[in-house]
């Protein structure tokens, strides 16, 4: 009995750990996905992910990196509209 109980803490804490690396993982693969997009598509003005999601705060533009990422994967001319209204 105590051994079953032990192993149900056990499980409980290692599948809250999984959750969070789950959660870790999609935001790298989100963020890496907009990187490589601006950089494959050679902005001079903002060639870096931060630089990018910087002027994309400052215009007021509020799209998350989930949706982003799929745009940037998915629609290639919604990405350069943003990026092109980021810009001008």
């Amino acid at each position: 009995m105590i051994k079953k109980n032990k192993q149900n803490i056990k499980y409980l804490i290692d599948y809250n750990k999984d959750r969070k690396k789950i959660k870790i993982y999609f935001r790298r693969l989100w963020i890496t996905r907009i990187n490589a997009k601006i950089r494959y598509d050679g902005n001079l003005f903002c060639s870096y992910y931060s630089l990018f999601f910087n002027k994309l705060r400052k215009n007021k533009i509020i799209l998350n990196r989930k949706i982003l990422g799929q745009i940037a994967i998915a629609n290639t001319l919604c990405f350069y509209v943003i990026s092109n209204f980021i810009l001008y």
